[in-house]
């Protein structure tokens, strides 16, 4: 309960944007500014602002310019599980080492041993673009306990090498942002990034790099691959998400989302989404799971997962969930309307259109 009263004390300040598995398959915030917001007064991001235009059908009346989504990537994107855990001394860290990432530096400050221990899941979904360019070997990442900075190695020879793979990863991301639109709410960019990553992925249970990098780039991967592309995709949005994960009695260990929309916690799972049978990655049968759904749904005991991205922060401590959506649990199609405020969804055996008005 303390820790719950410092988190809601402190995020009314700070508002925060935040292996292996078998085959299965906001409304916008209204505080003044998010965490990677701040950071990003002082640093951009070295390709700029880009505007990315959705798909108009043909026929329809809407100017362009008035739904273009204007997206910027932005590298300091961060979970709210690593502020729960280290509090804002943390986001100078995380800063520092980004910056120098886009620098081609070696190496940064790291005032605290812990931090570096979780590079790895730092890396996984948060800081994305640390895999771009960094040798895919975690144990060439060091910390020097003497100086107090953690160092690592490049894969590119050259700077120019290094700026070309991120200006070219900054443009991918950028092409998944085409399905929003100027406006759109956090339950808006949640379905739509849900429906436009799931429909480019392909399910590979023998893929060799696992990594969110290579799923987005490729568009193929496992559990580790969706879930973390998917949270990236959805921070980078301005969605707070996390991934979590935890071990099935049927099909053991396994990797999803958790996404924060209208105040509550959604558990999200583009792998089963993705390996779908019904859906193929076009439905809603994993989209908004509340707890009792998550663990019925391939029988996950999350009492024993953790929560986000960080080892000590127990799942029940942190989640407050409800079954606002399980009327998608049949849906195997689905289209989003913006102008009425509903989604438009189909479900398996029934040719029938159903709606779902979402600002009611």
């Amino acid at each position: 309960m303390i820790k719950k009263i410092f988190l809601i004390i402190y995020m009314m300040c700070v508002v925060i944007t935040i292996n292996g598995c078998s085959k299965g398959t906001e409304e916008n915030k209204n505080s003044s500014m998010h965490m990677d917001e701040k950071i990003k007064v002082d640093s951009k991001s070295k390709s700029g602002k880009e505007e990315i235009t959705s798909n108009i059908d043909k026929g329809q009346t809407e100017n362009v310019k008035d739904i273009v989504y204007n997206f910027e990537y932005n590298p300091y994107v961060l979970s709210k599980d690593f502020l729960i855990k280290y509090g804002k001394g943390y986001v100078e860290f995380y800063k520092n080492f980004v910056d120098a990432y886009i620098n081609y530096e070696t190496s940064c400050p790291c005032p605290k041993e812990e931090y570096s221990y979780e590079v790895e899941f730092l890396t996984e979904s948060n800081f994305l673009l640390f895999n771009v360019d960094v040798l895919p070997d975690y144990e060439s990442i060091k910390y020097d306990k003497k100086t107090k900075t953690i160092h690592w190695k490049y894969e590119s020879n050259t700077k120019i090498e290094h700026d070309n793979k991120i200006e070219e990863f900054e443009n991918q991301v950028a092409s998944y942002m085409r399905c929003l639109q100027k406006g759109d709410t956090d339950f808006e960019k949640a379905i739509a990034i849900y429906g436009e990553f799931n429909s480019r992925m392909k399910y590979d249970k023998n893929v060799d790099d696992t990594s969110a990098y290579h799923a987005l780039m490729i568009g193929t991967g496992k559990c580790t691959s969706f879930s973390a592309a998917y949270c990236h995709l959805l921070l980078q949005a301005g969605v707070d998400a996390i991934t979590n994960g935890g071990f099935s009695k049927k099909s053991g260990g396994h990797r999803w989302n958790i996404v924060h929309l209208y105040g509550k916690d959604y558990f999200m799972d583009p792998t089963y989404e993705v390996g779908s049978k019904g859906s193929d990655g076009k439905g809603l049968l994993y989209f908004g799971m509340s707890k009792k759904e998550r663990e019925e749904i391939g029988g996950f005991n999350l009492g024993t997962s953790q929560y986000g991205d960080v080892n000590g922060l127990e799942v029940e401590e942190y989640l407050d969930s409800d079954d606002r959506f399980s009327l998608f649990r049949s849906c195997i199609d689905y289209k989003l309307d913006r102008k009425h405020k509903c989604i438009v969804y189909y479900n398996k055996n029934d040719n029938k259109p159903k709606k779902f008005y979402y600002e009611k």
